[in-house]
Formats: structure tokens, sequence, C-alpha cells
């Protein structure tokens, strides 16, 4: 079951353009495995001393935004989210530049048609695009900005974090 979430993970890397991505992600899914020396699928302070993380990032780790529930326990999500979120979300803005081909500052739905193809929906049409931009749209404007973009690919992200940590 490892071997597959892995593969699903670097796809998601590989759909993004992240760059050397495989490493960090096999690096990180590892260490959690091996670091989660009670099996209950988090990591306390304890533990992740074992990464041998200094004390500084440590506390970085548990008082930044991933660890919602503001306990000295992290899960693999929010691990996955702390490494690759900072790198993903400049990717998203280039990516939105290259999307938005009339530099308005927004995506069309004829805009979005090439990254919904990208993505692997071969059959993706106008009417596709804009089914997604009506979902993400929060200003009916029929068009998303970078905030709606993200939201979009976040929620894409997050699906995916989410089945590679639901068995682990």
């Amino acid at each position: 079951m490892e071997s597959e979430m892995y593969h699903v993970f670097v796809n998601i890397c590989q759909k993004y353009k992240i760059t050397a991505a495989s490493t960090k992600l096999d690096e990180a899914f590892k260490d959690f495995k091996v670091t989660d020396t009670n099996n209950d699928k988090t990591l306390d302070r304890e533990e992740i001393k074992q990464l041998g993380l200094s004390k500084e990032c440590i506390d970085e780790l548990f008082t930044s935004d991933i660890d919602g529930s503001k306990v000295d326990r992290i899960t693999l999500r929010e691990l996955f989210r702390h490494i690759f979120l900072p790198t993903i979300e400049k990717k998203w803005k280039k990516l939105f530049k290259q999307l938005d081909t009339d530099d308005s500052g927004f995506i069309s739905p004829d805009e979005l048609v090439p990254y919904l193809k990208m993505c692997g929906m071969t059959e993706a049409d106008i009417d596709l695009a804009t089914a997604v931009i009506e979902t993400y749209d929060l200003n009916d404007d029929n068009q998303l900005s970078y905030d709606e973009f993200s939201k979009y690919l976040n929620e894409d992200l997050d699906s995916v974090i989410e089945l590679l940590t639901r068995d682990l």
C-alpha cells in the first residue's frame, strides 16, 4: 500500500512540475513511518527530535499554521503540506501567469481548458472549464483570480494528501 500511495503523490508533484520532489517525498514518507514509534499516525516533539531537526525548526513546525489543532502532534498530511506547500505555491503562481494568456490577471474558461487537458482530462472543453470556474468563482465574474485558482489547486492537493495518509 505504501508504494501505491507514494506514486500517487509523486504524480501530483509531476502534475505541478515540482522538480526533485520525489527525493524529498521519499525521505519524508519513510522518516515519518520510522519515527512514529507508537504507530498512532502522528508525531510528537520527542518523535520529531529523532529526525535530527534543530529545536528552532521543531518549534516552527509545531507553531505554524499547519498544526491547526495547536497541540504537540503533527500528522503526515501536515508534514507534507509543510514540506511542499511553499514550493507548490511558487509553481501555482507561475502556472497562473502561463494560463493567463491575455495578462488580465484572471483565468477565463478558454484559458483554463489547456490546464485541464494537461491534468489528464483529455475530453476537457469549455463546458467543463466553465463548470470548474463556477465552482470556485467567489465573485461571480466568470473567471478565476489567483486566489480563486489557488483555492481550486489547494483542494486538489488536499484530496491527494488525504488519499496518501488515509491508510497510513
